[in-house]
């Protein structure tokens, strides 16, 4: 029954394409035999993907794949194809899945697959943190991870080469970002990470380097979109204060669940749930000598978001620009002008009073000499 339900998934997928040859045979070549991206982020894989996969993860040389399918009625299964003869096969269910699990992770390695799933655990209800090893004759039966990772209500795991974990827990209320080191085969008790990785409402789906020399994951404020922030680990160990990635991978819609190719080159991620990629370098690796971020021009979501009467908006300059920043309603009406002039690089923030504004959505627009960006707002009364 699974497997029909993925092939099914697949041939809607091929029959979709009908201004396109259908494609049952998967060129050979790493990364399901698709030609690189550029700096410019890109649709993955349209046309061999089903249209709600909304996590995918590779082994370190590109040529095994493994990624959620997300059925019409929300059931989620986990897919895999490999490289074999020169040609991909047609994906297919991985074995020992069922319709509770989703976001699959490689280890750095290849050889342990993560994955979250509802899977009944006596004692312990909710999302948690599963795995499966690789064996010659392919994958063990998995089983949940143990205490006192088992604990919590996971929704997203990545693991270092040395084995520590980095997961996201949802938590009674937003998600946070945990670390749970691995010291003589057991793992110690969770640590939550700091500030400055936790820099707004909630943080998740985390990505840790191999050499956990930097940490990629979704954040947001509340009632808004995620989008791709980094951190990158210090000499001390701690964290620098996460700042977000380029405004062509933040575009406003919901950034998250990123994942670094094996090579160190290519950035995956999902844009609305659809899988998207990049060429990594300048966006990931754009870190000066000191080990801290390169700024780059953006626009945070104002916060609180919604609000009833005043809100801060906050936004980065790469460089000294000339900035206007403005409110709009709906109708694209200016209902107010809050910035006009020369600011400095680095972070600014101005409070928003709505005054007499009724309540609606509005959208904050930054403008420099180089760019448009904007954020939707909630007005509450």
């Amino acid at each position: 029954m699974k497997t029909f339900f993925a092939t099914a998934a697949l041939l809607l997928v091929c029959l979709s394409l009908s201004v396109r040859p259908a494609r049952c045979q998967i060129a050979g070549g790493p990364y399901l035999g698709q030609s690189l991206p550029g700096v410019i982020p890109e649709p993955f894989a349209q046309a061999i993907l089903p249209t709600s996969s909304p996590a995918i993860t590779f082994t370190p040389e590109g040529l095994e794949c493994f990624f959620q399918y997300l059925s019409p009625d929300f059931e989620s299964w986990l897919m895999t194809t490999r490289e074999a003869g020169g040609t991909w096969p047609d994906p297919d269910t991985v074995t020992f899945s069922g319709p509770l699990d989703s976001r699959p992770r490689l280890t750095p390695d290849g050889n342990r697959l993560l994955f979250i799933s509802q899977r009944e655990i006596p004692g312990y209800p909710g999302t948690h943190l599963w795995y499966s090893d690789r064996v010659e004759t392919g994958w063990e039966e998995p089983v949940p991870m143990g205490s006192p990772v088992k604990e919590h209500v996971i929704d997203c795991a990545s693991a270092a080469l040395n084995g520590n974990l980095y997961y996201s827990d949802e938590g009674l209320n937003n998600a946070k970002i945990y670390l749970s080191r691995l010291l003589n085969g057991n793992y110690t008790e969770p640590e939550l990470l700091g500030d400055s990785i936790h820099i707004s409402d909630w943080a998740g789906t985390p990505f840790i380097s191999p050499d956990e020399s930097y940490l990629l994951f979704c954040a947001g404020a509340a009632f808004s979109p995620g989008d791709l922030y980094i951190s990158y680990r210090k000499p001390d160990q701690t964290w620098t204060t996460a700042v977000s990635l380029s405004d062509t991978i933040n575009t406003g819609d919901d950034e998250a669940l990123p994942f670094v190719s094996g090579d160190g080159q290519l950035l995956f991620f999902t844009r609305n749930g659809i899988v998207f990629w990049m060429a990594k370098p300048g966006i990931v690796t754009g870190i000066s000598g000191k080990n801290e971020p390169v700024m780059t021009t953006r626009l945070d979501q104002n916060f609180p978001n919604p609000f009833s009467e005043t809100t801060a908006i906050a936004f980065t300059l790469s460089r000294r620009d000339h900035v206007t920043l403005t409110i709009h309603d709906m109708l694209k009406k200016r209902v107010a002008l809050l910035v006009s002039g020369m600011m400095p690089a680095g972070k600014n923030e101005v409070t928003f009073n709505a005054g007499d504004l009724p309540a609606g959505m509005y959208e904050c627009v930054l403008t420099t000499q180089n760019m448009v960006l904007t954020r939707k707002m909630i007005c509450t009364r």
